[in-house]
């Protein structure tokens, strides 16, 4: 038999040499496949079908937004910044810069998303989230630490409530702030160098370009704020009219921290969150659950205390709140931002020592307030409306 060359038709068809002697016949390529490669040219035919039959039947599966989702719970946190004290001015020098909010920091955004998605989803959908949960929660404690020297007051806006603490994993809780509460030794250090002088000729950082604010002739300040709570030094960054505040003993302080850097709120109390339960060995200022400023009953169950006005106004709910070491029970937020009024007043004073301000009872503080209620007329029980009260500073 001769070898002959087998010609592509246009037809798929190759010329196959006969044997004996007889004609070359015309045979299909596919015929010339073998089994293995029928299969495969099938199975693709097959899957190419299958595909596009998907893509004409099935919908496309929108994005998951928890801003539409109706199961996510949106009332505002009690302990949220809602001081709209005025721009003061430093003690010892020019005017304090005001804190314009920067655009959210998408890494924030993005934790936040990730911990509404772990809230829905199932035990297995959760061991597949958990981690780029981790990976998230370190992104965002880097990010925070930046925001608390930057702006404490947003930061304090983007603390993660109570509520979705207790659903988190502890390799997630433990890349996260940590809330901070009680009395402190509020310290503030202000360094004012000397006159800038030229560097040396041998000086290493003589080529480098002086800081602002530094040269021949000029000075420059620095503040330095710490807060040492719970026997643990912080790095305090504040805002509004704390900003005017000098060294302080014995105050109630609260806020969150991340590591040394903590966040200072301006409200000295902190309301207890939804779910979260008086510490079992704590002290209580008023274990009767009276109001300490009206004396009304602290209800055992807040919707029984609220008529259909007071569950829309934040102002009427019971609230219980913690001052420096004590915890107190109020029938209403409006009657504890009194007292914060009243408290931050005494801050006011002249020296490091504000009075009983934090670890003894609020009964010189109810007494005044009274007597000023009494005095100015009830049209005027507002006390420490607008700033709570806050000082212009020390000096």
């Amino acid at each position: 038999m001769n070898k002959t060359k087998i010609p592509l038709s246009p037809g798929f068809e190759c010329l196959v040499p006969a044997k004996n002697g007889l004609k070359p016949r015309r045979v299909g390529i596919i015929q010339r496949m073998s089994l293995v490669a029928r299969l495969i040219a099938l199975a693709l035919v097959l899957g190419m079908f299958a595909l596009d039959l998907q893509a004409q039947v099935a919908p496309e599966t929108p994005a998951y937004d928890p801003n539409n989702d109706p199961r996510i719970d949106r009332r505002p946190h009690p302990n949220a910044p809602r001081s709209a004290a005025p721009e003061t001015l430093l003690p010892f020098g020019g005017a304090a810069n005001a804190l314009v909010p920067p655009p959210d920091n998408p890494v924030f955004l993005a934790f936040a998303a990730w911990i509404q998605k772990y809230r829905l989803a199932g035990d297995a959908q959760k061991a597949n989230l958990l981690n780029e949960g981790v990976t998230l929660a370190k992104t965002r404690r880097a990010a925070l630490q930046e925001l608390i020297k930057s702006n404490p007051k947003r930061a304090l806006e983007w603390a993660i409530s109570y509520q979705n603490r207790v659903l988190l994993p502890p390799t997630v809780l433990e890349q996260l702030e940590i809330r901070v509460s009680g009395c402190s030794q509020y310290s503030v250090l202000i360094s004012m160098p000397g006159l800038s002088n030229s560097p040396a000729p041998n000086d290493p950082l003589s080529k480098n370009t002086p800081p602002a604010g530094f040269g021949p002739g000029r000075r420059r300040q620095l503040l330095m704020r710490y807060a040492t709570i719970n026997r643990k030094r912080y790095q305090a960054f504040v805002y509004g009219w704390r900003r005017g505040l000098l060294t302080k003993e014995n105050i109630p302080l609260q806020g969150v921290a991340v590591d040394d850097l903590l966040a200072v709120a301006d409200n000295p109390a902190r309301i207890l969150e939804e779910g979260e339960m008086v510490p079992a060995n704590a002290v209580i200022g008023n274990p009767d659950r009276k109001c300490p400023l009206c004396g009304a009953d602290y209800p055992a169950k807040k919707e029984a205390a609220t008529d259909k006005e007071a569950a829309t106004d934040v102002d009427k709910q019971p609230v219980i709140a913690q001052l420096g070491n004590i915890y107190y029970y109020f029938d209403s937020q409006a009657h504890l931002r009194q007292v914060e009024g009243r408290l931050i007043r005494k801050l006011s004073v002249i020296g490091p020592q504000a009075g009983s301000t934090c670890d003894e009872p609020l009964d010189a503080v109810i007494q005044e307030i009274k007597e000023e209620i009494e005095k100015e007329g009830a049209s005027k029980t507002g006390i420490g409306a607008g700033n709570n009260g806050a000082p212009a500073g020390d000096l």
